[in-house]
């Protein structure tokens, strides 16, 4: 499962149950300093259904690296370079800064 929320890990668990198949094992969900919404209701969920967590974007896909930010840019020239052209960064403008300004914080 991936992207899942407390509602959907029980209902998968749920549904195995019913239909006697195994339960599934682990999410993968985005967790790091930046997005720590695992640990809300669905950390506890996880814990008492024996799934568990397996995180992608430790690193904030990039911005806790400092791979994306502006420092990068103003150190070793064009961050653009380092982007491709089908990435979710150029794709999806919204995204960047939503890890940036919160990854410069930390």
């Amino acid at each position: 499962m991936s992207n899942e929320t407390s509602y959907g890990v029980c209902m998968f668990v749920q549904t195995a149950d019913r239909l006697g198949v195994p339960r599934p094992v682990s999410i993968q969900n985005d967790f790091s300093l930046v997005d720590r919404r695992f640990e809300t209701e669905l950390a506890e969920t996880c814990t008492h259904l024996n799934v568990s967590l397996l995180a992608y974007g430790p690193l904030a896909d990039g911005a806790l690296s400092g791979k994306y930010t502006r420092g990068f840019e103003r150190c070793c020239g064009a961050v653009e370079s380092r982007m491709a052209d089908d990435s979710r960064h150029r794709k999806y403008p919204k995204f960047q800064p939503r890890y940036v300004g919160a990854g410069t914080a930390v």
